[in-house]
Parts: C-alpha cells; sequence; structure tokens
C-alpha cells in the first residue's frame, strides 16, 4: 500500500456518477491519495490509517509540528489512486502490473474510508474523481506499507 499525504488548509475532489455532479470539501487536513498493491490486505490498512492519523505535522502554539489530525480536529479526503504504483522505469507506457486487482483495491479503499479511528475525519468520495484542488500547507508525506515494492 502506497499512500502521498498532503497536508491542506483546504482540499476538494469533485466527480460525476450517473450524470450527478458531486464534491467533496474539507478544510485542515490531509489528501491523501491511496494506492494498494496486489499482496495488501486489511492488515496494512489499519497500520498505515493508525499511523496516518497520528502523524504529529500540524503546528502546535508555538509552531513546532507536535499535533496530530486528531488535536487539530481536521479532516481528510481519501482518494484511490492505482497510479502510484505505476512502473516508469521501462518504455514510454507506464505498467500498472504492480498494482493491485481494482475490485480487491476498492475493497480495501472502503475498508480504509470506514475504519473506525475515521469515521470524524473522512470526507466521502467516489473512485471516479474528476477533479481535485488543493491548497498546500507545505509539507507533503509519502509512506508506504507493501513489503518488498519501491
Amino acid at each position: 500500500m502506497r499512500v502521498v499525504a498532503q497536508r491542506v488548509t483546504v482540499g476538494s475532489v469533485s466527480w460525476e456518477s450517473a450524470g450527478t455532479e458531486h464534491r467533496a470539501t474539507i478544510g485542515r487536513g490531509f489528501v491523501l491519495l491511496v494506492g494498494a498493491a496486489g499482496d495488501d490486505d486489511s492488515n496494512a490498512v489499519r497500520r498505515l490509517a493508525d499511523k496516518i492519523i497520528d502523524l504529529r505535522v500540524f503546528a502546535d502554539e508555538a509552531g513546532k509540528m507536535n499535533l496530530s489530525l486528531v488535536d487539530v480536529g481536521g479532516a481528510a479526503l481519501i482518494v484511490s489512486q492505482f497510479t502510484l504504483f505505476a512502473d516508469m522505469s521501462k518504455g514510454r507506457r507506464p505498467s500498472l502490473l504492480k498494482a493491485g486487482d481494482p475490485a480487491r483495491a476498492e475493497q480495501l479503499y472502503e475498508a480504509c474510508r470506514h475504519r473506525e479511528r475515521w469515521s470524524r475525519h473522512v470526507g466521502a468520495l467516489d473512485r471516479r474523481m474528476d477533479d481535485a484542488c488543493l491548497i498546500r500547507d507545505i509539507a507533503c508525506f509519502r509512506t508506504r506499507h507493501s513489503s518488498g515494492s519501491p
């Protein structure tokens, strides 16, 4: 499992589903691009979700990065992003063979979105995202929990 965690002051995504436009917007928090590998399971989701929600990357009163998403009452938008497993080492067409099966990846994505510790912090998001907008709060973090993958 790979995640790019972008700290934001504002984040939003929009998508169309069954002819209806949807938009999810958050204030201070994270926009999380999440990709699942073929060998990922619910334990990987649990470990990653717990790590991210407890990351101390938000400034306290002294300006030090000491506060977590929970501490600041922040929110998160979780975006399913299989392209995090794109291998561009050969040729001009990225290989996506390391990305998980789409149906299984969707199950893991849903498990991540509905993780109990996330329930107060996650903005719902359909996987057919059309547009994303974020106002960065500088720090961007990349983490992974798949064994043996770069």
